[in-house]
């Protein structure tokens, strides 16, 4: 089975999409009514160039642009709305002159307002087997190299947007303090470059948190200037409030469940057996990796039955201030073993959306002249919708939106031949008469999905699943459509690492590589 039907189904269960205007007028000048003056925009415009992070700080403000001002704001800096929410990630392997330097020295400044500013930045370090975002005492694995100290794995993490348009030379103010150990230079696919320094010995830390993660006893919650997540540590499934947090439609709950079931036979045709999200799947919270551009939840899954727990397996989600990112390296582990005794298993799994008014569209939602297909969430299947559940090739994302100025992108990378042998379908219901036993909100709508048959050919590929997925929230995917934002992700910018001489010049180039 090619590799979009699991790539569709890890959209359908770990997450929605939601949309409600197509992508050829998502970017006209239709706009919620302005609740912020134009001066008092122009002044929180120019507020937001003054230091990195200065956007994050006032979303007092921000939450009450309207739609046509995030989007102007988004375009001034002068990226593209891919790269506004951006995360660059740089391992250390690329900057091999600091491997082996105390974390805690090292630090990440750019030229804002004419000055060096220390912007928004985290060191992550991993485990040695896994690739599991290394958490003291919460890791089953040993961490990789030295703990608080720049390894080869270890990643530099910060925004792409916090980089300057402007270089360091002699008319940008000093650090007051510290060592220029490196220049970063960042080559985005239109070619516009963006620069950030990194520097030793210097006291400067900002004190922007694009990711704020809070956890109590029985809640869980994410918040950015953008989006909000309210989730059960006990199981992360238990999507509580997951809404946006700006534009005409803030705080509308998108999402009322997420559901998957399966049945199979054991041992023989004639003992079957079901299960299904609800009743027997826990993904527990262990523990959590919090910094201020990103953060990482690492959990356990685990397959419940009368009670007992047949088997888990590790994972973990990363958290930006505008996206979910899932570098799934999922530890099947025991569930290979269980495979072995399991005949014709069938399995369900979809997102009851709470959409109703908006439009769904994916990469191969096209039409014989290679038109995009859009599908409108209205509470009866329309012929379109009916076609879709026909379409063998979804692609590689999935492009939703749900109220003026928010959109969700989902992207996917897995192997294509890691679910060989199995066969799907879609999953595709938009009817408000029909009513699930577990929804919170009675009608919501559409159920999307997909419907799988039989086991993967070859069951060893599961004992370690590498795989990619990844939901951004986004004002907007841009004039030109979800494909070229697609294309900006699938090509982030290019790095190239460089020395800076007492003059403030580039004096030797170290190393070129992607950012991704």
């Amino acid at each position: 089975m090619k590799s979009w039907l699991i790539k569709l189904a890890v959209c359908c269960f770990i997450l929605p999409g939601s949309i409600a205007t197509a992508f050829a007028t998502s970017t006209s000048a239709t706009q919620s009514k302005n609740t912020v003056s134009e001066p008092e925009y122009q002044a929180f415009l120019k507020y937001s160039k003054l230091s990195p992070g200065n956007l994050s700080k006032d979303r007092a403000t921000f939450s009450r642009l309207s739609d046509l001002q995030v989007k102007e704001l988004v375009e001034s800096f002068n990226v593209s709305h891919f790269g506004f929410l951006h995360p660059i990630k740089i391992p250390g392997r690329e900057i091999p002159a600091v491997l082996h330097r105390k974390i805690q020295q090292l630090s990440v400044m750019a030229v804002w307002d004419g000055k060096m500013k220390p912007i928004p930045f985290q060191f992550d370090e991993y485990d040695s087997k896994s690739r599991y975002i290394y958490i003291p005492e919460i890791n089953t694995n040993a961490i990789d190299g030295v703990y608080g100290e720049v390894d080869p794995n270890d990643e530099l993490i910060f925004m792409l947007r916090d980089a300057s348009e402007q270089r360091y030379d002699q008319g940008v103010t000093a650090p007051q303090n510290g060592n220029l150990l490196k220049e970063f230079t960042f080559t985005d696919r239109q070619g516009r470059n963006r620069y950030a320094y990194l520097i030793e010995h210097n006291s400067q830390r900002s004190d922007v948190d694009y990711i704020r993660y809070t956890q109590t006893e029985d809640n869980a919650n994410i918040d950015t200037t953008f989006f909000n997540l309210d989730f059960n540590p006990e199981n992360f499934l238990e999507f509580r409030d997951l809404s946006n947090n700006y534009g005409s439609d803030a705080h509308h709950k998108i999402l009322d469940e997420i559901y998957f079931e399966a049945s199979a036979n054991i041992f023989s045709k004639y003992f079957k057996v079901g299960f299904n999200s609800v009743d027997n799947v826990r993904i527990k919270i262990l523990g959590v990796r919090d910094g201020p551009v990103r953060a990482t939840v690492y959990s356990k899954i685990y397959l419940v039955v009368a009670g007992i727990s047949l088997f888990g397996m590790n994972s973990e989600v990363s958290f930006y201030e505008q996206g979910l990112i899932f570098p799934n390296r999922t530890e099947v582990g025991k569930g290979t073993v269980l495979a072995n005794l399991i005949k014709n298993p069938q399995i369900l799994f979809y997102c009851d959306l709470n959409v109703e008014g908006g439009n769904l569209t994916t990469q191969a939602f096209v039409d014989q002249h290679q038109e995009q297909v859009i599908v409108h969430i209205d509470g009866e299947m329309d012929s379109k919708e009916k076609q879709t559940m026909e379409v063998e090739l979804p692609g590689n994302w999935v492009w939703v939106q749900h109220g003026e100025g928010w959109e969700v992108m989902s992207t996917f990378k897995l192997s294509d031949t890691a679910f060989d042998g199995m066969t799907s379908s879609i999953f595709y219901v938009d009817d408000k008469d029909i009513v699930s036993q577990h929804e919170r909100i009675p009608g919501a709508l559409p159920h999307i999905g997909l419907q799988l048959k039989g086991l993967p050919t070859d069951m060893s590929g599961l004992e370690k699943l590498d795989m990619e997925y990844a939901f951004w929230f986004a004002d907007t995917v841009g004039e030109k459509g979800p494909l070229e934002f697609y294309k900006d992700e699938q090509s982030p910018p290019t790095l190239q690492v460089s020395d800076i001489d007492s003059s403030h010049s580039n004096t030797q180039t170290e190393s070129l590589a992607s950012t991704d």
